[in-house]
């Protein structure tokens, strides 16, 4: 882009970073990066990238939104959702355990599915939608590795979502690379049943704090023969919380003594200098 001049010239960011991640993008495609990448998504337009894969739990979900303006339309909506899940189940087995005659059956299955003609037009409309969806709905049959459902991802991010539907989004890009250093710290810590609290008192050099390993090089381990010392017990965090909870739940503070369960600003420049640098000293 500077042999072309585009960072010379005063235009918005955006012209810029859309064609920095074409050019991303476009480069793991030549070198061949993306040949067995699968990318799930919840049918977004930014995520149709490469070889595209829809979660079944959002696509069933649309059937659930169906209104129902009596009884015989209710059975015949409950119908065709239960014929979904049983070819969900047995997409589930396949990938488990792949067939090429599994393969066919679950093809015919698929169109008989959603090729379904019933009494009801807006039911109509989306098996029609989601025939158009094929590819993607049945991408497991290509890719089995590939998940069924996103749903791991969507909890990953579930904590996100409700803290910005309280008080919305961050305010500034340094706000928003802070939050997403964080919560990827966290959520890393509790899928290898790790404590935050003491991540985080080791790092910042405490006095007596357990020693807890680099988590990208622990995350690469694929077996552990034993059990560290600085593993906590598991359910440990929530036990502790919940029990707060239930001691304070009539108690009010006083604005001065209110306690802090958020991060604190220092915590966050930390966590956010840290994820790009693992030998980035605590800031001062």
């Amino acid at each position: 882009m500077d042999d072309l001049g585009i960072l010379q010239r005063k235009v918005n960011s955006r012209p810029v970073r859309i064609i920095t991640e074409g050019a991303l993008c476009g480069a793991l495609l030549e070198d061949g990066n993306f040949s067995e990448t699968v990318i799930l998504s919840d049918d977004a337009k930014q995520f149709r990238l490469g070889c595209n894969a829809l979660c079944w739990v959002h696509a069933e979900r649309n059937f659930k939104k169906l209104p129902s303006p009596g009884d015989d339309i209710r059975q015949v909506v409950d119908a065709k959702q239960s014929e979904i899940w049983d070819l969900y189940r047995q997409l589930g087995e396949y990938r488990l355990k792949p067939d090429a005659k599994l393969r066919e059956s679950l093809l015919e299955r698929f169109d008989q599915i959603f090729n379904d003609k019933t009494g009801y037009h807006s039911l109509n409309l989306l098996l029609e939608r989601q025939r158009a969806n094929k590819p993607e709905l049945l991408r497991v049959l290509d890719h089995p590795h590939t998940p069924l459902h996103n749903n791991l991802g969507e909890n990953d991010a579930r904590v996100y979502v409700i803290r910005r539907k309280i008080s919305s989004g961050s305010r500034s890009d340094k706000g928003r690379d802070g939050r997403d250093a964080g919560l990827g710290i966290l959520k890393t810590c509790q899928k290898q049943q790790l404590s935050f609290w003491h991540l985080l008192r080791n790092r910042f050099k405490v006095p007596d704090a357990p020693d807890v390993p680099y988590l990208p090089a622990l995350v690469s381990q694929l077996e552990k023969s034993t059990v560290p010392t600085w593993r906590r017990q598991p359910r440990r965090f929530k036990q502790n919380l919940c029990r707060f909870k239930r001691q304070n739940r009539c108690r009010r503070f006083p604005k001065e003594s209110r306690p802090n369960l958020s991060f604190a600003p220092l915590t966050i420049r930390f966590l956010s200098c840290y994820i790009r640098s693992p030998s980035h000293q605590c800031p001062a």
